[in-house]
């Protein structure tokens, strides 16, 4: 008997205890959702402002702007914005693939640029103090993060500022929906898009690992350029049989 008692005791327990912890999960998950709502409002109303504050040169200028020294986050922030909006169809994250080319003469393939767009804009938003700059940094990774290639490129193996950007968003909990963000390996810095200035040969830059880019300028499997993350070089890629290497470039990787 007192066997019976102790058993219909413990799952009395065991039924209350999970029935509050549900409820707790689930009214954390309503507070998540309703700070996620009132934050993208205030990141709609922010980006709307930033956009009045951005310079209005060329996207090539914008682009060099990212890395000037002395630009304050909100300018940084207003930059790579508009930069995402010249590149990328109606400025959608999720869209980064869609710019193609380089521009000439410096040969910078304008898709890493995007990317650039982003991350520095996701970065810059993290440090700002207005109340809907972390939500538009969460806005602009999750749209570049629904593109699964984006995801492994750009989160799994992204650069440290990614990471960087990240942990500080995370630390101000403006989380994803499922709670984590995600990362892995961080591989090199920004940029992600550099100028073009030598040569390297298809089996060198495919046992290095390089991160291989089409004609116009888009990640794939095997391309005709190769960029090496780690050391922040971009290479035009040549058979293997020493084909003859144009002056105008500064160096050849063997």
């Amino acid at each position: 008997m007192k066997g019976r008692n102790a058993l219909l005791c413990a799952l009395v327990f065991v039924v209350l205890y999970g029935t509050a912890a549900c409820a707790s999960r689930y009214d954390d998950l309503l507070a998540r959702y309703e700070a996620a709502r009132i934050g993208d409002v205030a990141a709609a109303a922010l980006r709307t402002r930033l956009a009045g504050a951005a310079e209005k040169p060329a996207p090539l200028d914008l682009w060099d702007s990212l890395t000037r020294e002395g630009t304050s986050p909100e300018l940084r922030a207003a930059n790579a914005l508009a930069l995402l909006d010249a590149l990328v169809p109606d400025g959608d994250p999720a869209r980064w693939n869609e710019a193609g080319g380089f521009w000439r003469p410096r040969e910078i393939p304008t898709p890493l640029a995007a990317v650039d767009a982003i991350l520095y804009a996701a970065g810059a938003l993290a440090e700002m103090n207005d109340p809907g700059a972390p939500w538009l940094a969460r806005k602009l990774l999750l749209a570049l993060l629904s593109d699964p290639a984006a995801a492994l490129l750009f989160a799994d193996n992204g650069p440290a500022e990614y990471a960087m950007t990240v942990d500080a968003l995370t630390r101000k909990q403006v989380l994803p929906p499922h709670g984590v963000w995600r990362k892995d390996v961080s591989v090199g810095r920004l940029p992600l898009a550099c100028e073009c200035k030598g040569f390297i040969k298809r089996g060198r830059a495919m046992e290095d690992g390089m991160t291989c880019l089409e004609g116009a300028g888009r990640p794939v499997a095997n391309g005709d350029y190769a960029g090496d993350r780690g050391r922040g070089n971009l290479y035009a890629v040549m058979g293997e049989m020493g084909d003859l290497v144009p002056k105008e470039h500064d160096q050849y990787v063997q």
